[in-house]
């Protein structure tokens, strides 16, 4: 005598909407991972559609480190024009104004923190293309829980649901 188990299970919606097709019958043979049904996603793909271009912008403006290359080269011409100008006053005395040595330092400064906040404004970036992708990431899910799969291979023994029929979240399906 040979026992083997025998799994019974409903198959719920994990999200509510219409369902849109079946793609088994009853006492059909289905394999573990098999969609069986599936729900009206034309929604959930326009955002997935959106979810990915907010990525893709994302991710090009974290690519985008242009005013942060700029600051820091602009930082090395003041700190070289600055020690120019102390160099000039050490060789000659007043070869180069008291004002116009503030107005290099104020500029080398100035520059010196354009340069963090383009470093800072590049790390906000990255946070924000990390939501992006967590977001899609989230819509791609919401898409997948239209299908309804089969959680393990079997017989489907029966079918609740008709094709344009409005389900809600949980209840038995297959």
């Amino acid at each position: 005598v040979v026992l083997q188990p025998f799994q019974v299970t409903e198959v719920p919606a994990q999200q509510t909407g219409l369902l849109q097709s079946f793609s088994i019958q009853e006492g059909e043979q289905v394999q573990a991972g098999q969609v069986l049904a599936s729900l009206d996603a034309r929604a959930v793909r326009h955002e997935l559609r959106q979810a990915e271009l907010e990525h893709e912008l994302a991710t090009l403006k974290v690519a985008n480190e242009i005013h942060l290359r700029f600051t820091k080269k602009a930082l090395e011409v003041a700190q070289a024009e600055l020690a120019r100008s102390n160099e000039s006053t050490e060789q000659f005395a007043k070869s180069i104004s008291k004002s116009q040595l503030d107005v290099e330092r104020l500029t080398v400064e100035k520059l010196l923190l354009e340069s963090e906040q383009a470093q800072h404004e590049l790390k906000i970036e990255h946070f924000g293309q990390e939501l992006k992708h967590n977001n899609l990431e989230m819509v791609q899910l919401r898409l997948d829980q239209h299908k309804l799969r089969a959680p393990f291979s079997g017989i489907v023994a029966l079918v609740r649901g008709h094709a344009g029929e409005w389900v809600e979240v949980g209840r038995p399906v297959i």
